[in-house]
């Protein structure tokens, strides 16, 4: 008989996914539903989209989903970033406007009742940083608690959730599109050309456009902007982080023993190739015009350009994907204890 495998990844209860549930009451402010937030995290695979859903539509009247998924913000990634079957949401005009964004909801296919915040409102060609996710996020948590309902935030991101729930301000990062819109167009090109992009690479209607020269220049520094946040947030202590939640927080923790979730995560990559995983990333390449370098950034992504350049058979590159995976979920598991399990 074969030898279970042993490994620091394990869970509190064997073969099983187990949930646990915590709440933190504000300092400042008594118990209030109006000031509500439902937390879902858990290592990738772990099902917590389903769990989120499955809390959701008991009555869909009084929750509303919010995706901190760093991945699924983004229009043009769906096989890959597993975002399942998602459609406009039907109800009044919702729009939110926040930052240069207008967020409008979307829905789950199999959940058309219940709003879904966040997913498809970002092109990948550009880089949204962890202040924009907080600014955003926390305008529409504001949002939803007006219309006297209660968001269920859920998604991968330990990052972009800590920031929206916790009372961190990013006091050292500026917002440089508005800086940007007060340079002339031969200050933008100058800013650009310092910043090491080569102005010959656009055509001649972007290169005195000033409004496309922000765009530009604003997704260089963004990127920037996104590393020293994540440097600012994990320089500072654990207490620090969550001392202070702004809301009242109910935290359902998932947790998934090693061999059940990279059995899960087979399943999950297999769907994913059999849906159309490689002919989407060419798609990205070629007709989208998405840089090469940006799809690196993302799990699945990064490993089916691998593959594309022949680097690797088809047959490996589920065993990537996988192993891509494995490696984040326990980078999740160690974030989500550090930060999200210190609640009383």
């Amino acid at each position: 008989m074969r030898k279970a495998r042993t490994s620091k990844f394990r869970p509190r209860l064997a073969n099983k996914i187990t949930i646990t549930n915590h709440k933190k009451q504000m300092k400042s402010q008594p118990l209030n539903t109006k000031n509500k937030v439902i937390v879902v995290v858990g290592p990738t695979g772990s099902g917590k989209t389903e769990y989120a859903k499955t809390l959701a539509g008991k009555t869909p009247n009084q929750y509303e989903l919010i995706n901190s998924d760093s991945v699924q913000i983004y229009k043009e990634l769906n096989i890959g970033s597993d975002k399942g079957k998602v459609e406009k949401y039907g109800g009044n005009d919702m729009t939110i406007k926040a930052s240069q964004y207008e967020i409008n909801p979307w829905c789950y296919s199999d959940l058309k009742t219940v709003p879904l915040w966040l997913i498809n409102f970002v092109s990948v060609k550009e880089e949204l940083n962890s202040p924009e996710f907080q600014k955003i996020a926390r305008k529409v948590i504001s949002n939803i608690h007006s219309r006297g309902k209660i968001p269920i935030i859920v998604g991968g991101s330990g990052l972009y959730t800590a920031v929206t729930i916790f009372d961190y301000n990013f006091e050292n990062i500026k917002d440089n599109k508005t800086e940007y819109r007060e340079l002339s167009k031969e200050e933008l090109q100058g800013a650009l050309e310092s910043a090491g992009f080569d102005l010959d690479s656009l055509n001649n209607s972007d290169r005195n456009n000033p409004r496309r020269l922000v765009n530009y220049l604003f997704k260089i520094n963004s990127k920037i902007e996104n590393d020293l946040s994540r440097k600012a947030f994990k320089a500072m202590d654990t207490e620090q982080k969550t001392s202070s939640a702004l809301y009242e927080i109910e935290l359902h923790s998932l947790d998934c023993e090693l061999d059940l979730l990279e059995e899960k995560l087979q399943k999950r990559v297999n769907k994913m190739l059999e849906e159309g995983l490689i002919s989407e990333v060419e798609n990205l390449l070629k007709h989208k015009k998405v840089p090469e370098k940006r799809l690196k950034h993302f799990i699945g992504y990064q490993e089916v350009l691998v593959f594309l350049k022949g680097e690797t058979g088809e047959d490996v590159i589920v065993r990537n994907i996988v192993a891509s995976h494995r490696r984040l979920a326990k980078k999740q598991l160690t974030w989500n204890k550090k930060y999200f399990q210190n609640f009383s």
